[in-house]
């Protein structure tokens, strides 16, 4: 009895006899009627692999970047930066937001209505 996909593993045997693959380097899958040669071949992507060359330079930036807490100074540099951002611009949003309220209706406006109140 032969098997539906007896015509396609002998051309894949003789195939890989040709290229001269070891059994355990390859895989036949079968997907419907069709036979693919599932080549085996050095992992290239990212994770536990014998073959990744992690980049040294990378490697120290990711180190550093994990214990920045440690290297942290205050400097005047730092001191601005942290004021501007923790009072300067929440100050100017507040006072910004305080000075329009209630000034501008935007619900139930028509064309040509002007959006200020007061």
């Amino acid at each position: 009895m032969t098997n539906q996909y007896s015509g396609s593993i002998d051309l894949i045997d003789r195939e890989r006899q040709w290229i001269g693959l070891e059994p355990s380097s390859y895989k036949l899958h079968h997907h419907h009627n069709n036979v693919f040669l599932l080549r085996a071949r050095p992992a290239t992507m990212a994770g536990p692999n014998p073959n990744l060359t992690l980049d040294p330079a990378l490697q120290k930036y990711y180190e550093l970047n994990v214990n920045r807490y440690k290297y942290f100074r205050w400097t005047p540099r730092t001191v601005w930066i942290s004021f501007c951002y923790m009072a300067l611009v929440p100050g100017v949003l507040a006072y910004v937001g305080y000075k329009t309220d209630g000034k501008f209706e935007f619900r139930g406006k028509r064309r040509g209505d002007t959006i200020v109140e007061w």
